[in-house]
């Protein structure tokens, strides 16, 4: 029998936006600006919030958590909200 949950999560983990990554050691997940959220809903929430709100597109991070190069301007501090 499966698991209607678990097939979700693993969807959701297997086709998530440019601009939010999982971690699979910490099960958080990951924005661009390295803001951590445990659900993917709290995640995605905050991503479409910081682009409505400033206005800017966001590209997205490699796979690995590294910068893109189109976004290699973008200072990741500039984004970081005192946490």
């Amino acid at each position: 029998m499966s698991n209607p949950k678990v097939e979700y999560n693993n969807y959701v983990r297997a086709n998530l936006p440019d601009t939010i990554s999982y971690d699979s050691v910490r099960n958080q997940y990951v924005t661009i600006n390295g803001k951590r959220f445990v659900t993917y809903k709290e995640a995605k929430w905050y991503v479409d919030y910081v682009v409505k709100i400033t206005g800017i597109t966001l590209v997205g991070v490699l796979h690995d958590g590294t910068w893109n190069d189109q976004n290699s301007w973008l200072d990741s501090e500039a984004w970081n909200d005192g946490d």
